[in-house]
C-alpha cells in the first residue's frame, strides 16, 4: 500500500470515529446533570416528517448532550429516505472510493477490529460488535476526482 493510500485509510478511520473524538475532546468539560434534570429527546425530532440533521459542531457539555447527539445520529441514519431504503443504505461504503466498484452503496457489517489496534470491540456479553464504514458523497467524489484510490 503506498503512502498516500495509507493516509487515506487512516483519514477514513478518523472520519468514522467522530463521536469518540468529540467525547474525548470534551471529557474534561463534562458536568453531571443536576438532580431531577431530564435527558429527553427534543419534541422537534418527532414532530416533523424528518429527523433534523445532526450538527457535529454542537457543544457537548454534559454526558446527556453526548447521548442526545448520538441518538439523533442513530435516528437520522436509520430514517427512511426512499421507499424501503434507510439513509445509511443510500450512503457509500468504504470500497466506493474506487470508481470500478459495482455497488458502492452495498453495506455489510464485517468489521470487528477497533481503529489503530488489534483489539476487538465486544459487548457486555462478550460478543463481537460488528461495524461498517459509511462515507458521504463529498468525500467519495473528492477521492475519485483527485485519483487517490490507487
Amino acid at each position: 500500500m503506498n503512502r498516500l493510500a495509507s493516509r487515506i485509510k487512516y483519514a477514513a478511520l478518523g472520519f468514522c470515529c467522530i463521536f469518540v473524538s468529540i467525547a474525548l475532546m470534551q471529557c474534561s468539560d463534562y458536568k453531571k446533570p443536576t438532580t431531577g434534570s431530564s435527558c429527553a429527546a427534543p419534541a422537534s425530532w418527532f414532530s416533523g416528517d424528518t429527523i433534523p440533521t445532526p450538527n457535529p459542531n454542537d457543544t457537548l457539555v454534559t454526558n446527556c448532550d453526548f447521548h442526545k447527539l448520538s441518538w439523533q445520529y442513530f435516528l437520522w441514519l436509520t430514517e427512511e429516505v426512499k421507499p424501503g431504503k434507510l439513509r445509511f443504505e443510500t450512503m457509500y461504503n468504504a470500497a466506493s472510493i474506487n470508481p470500478a466498484v459495482k455497488d458502492p452503496t452495498y453495506h455489510i457489517l464485517g468489521g470487528v477490529q477497533q481503529a489503530e489496534s488489534n483489539g476487538i470491540l465486544v459487548d457486555q456479553n462478550g460478543r463481537a460488535v460488528y461495524t461498517t464504514l459509511i462515507i458521504n458523497d463529498v468525500y467519495r467524489n473528492w477521492v475519485i476526482q483527485n485519483k487517490l484510490y490507487d
